[in-house]
């Protein structure tokens, strides 16, 4: 059976029309994965995470490699490979609400055994270090681990 849209987009590409596309999409609760025909990686997630001390450490779905810092810095052949990592964050309550400043820490392999990668968000308010439930989105841009 012909397959219209795949015979579109193969002509499109022979046709230097168009050169990066979705191959995948996935969900895992809150995180969103999209993988490009070029090996480029956008993860994004927006819910509500728990500080303690300023401090919590976000994890990717187990299986969701990106190349983390740590490998680029090894590996200067890589280096356009650097991950980005955007974090922004706001309490939401009953009675009060700030603007709060949330600083993401580079993305770093947690282990090889769990095949996932993590980064460390740090949160205050003005100079303040604040704990807590804020909600928080995170933007990271990177590319697929072989």
């Amino acid at each position: 059976m012909l397959d219209i849209k795949k015979a579109l987009k193969d002509i499109m590409i022979r046709l230097n029309l168009i050169n990066d596309y979705v191959v995948e999409r996935r969900t895992s609760g809150y995180w969103n994965y999209t993988e490009w025909s070029s090996g480029r990686v956008d993860v994004t997630y927006s819910g509500f995470f728990t500080f303690t001390t300023g401090a919590m450490t976000a994890s990717l779905p187990s299986g969701w490699r990106i190349v983390s810092t740590t490998e680029v810095t090894n590996d200067t052949s890589i280096s356009y490979k650097m991950p980005v990592v955007i974090a922004n964050g706001r309490y939401i309550g009953d009675t009060r609400s700030a603007n709060v400043d949330v600083t993401p820490s580079s993305l770093y392999d947690v282990s090889s055994s769990t095949n996932s990668n993590s980064v460390t968000l740090y949160i205050r308010v003005g100079t303040s270090v604040v704990n807590g439930s804020y909600y928080v989105d995170i933007i990271i841009h990177g590319y697929k681990k072989e």
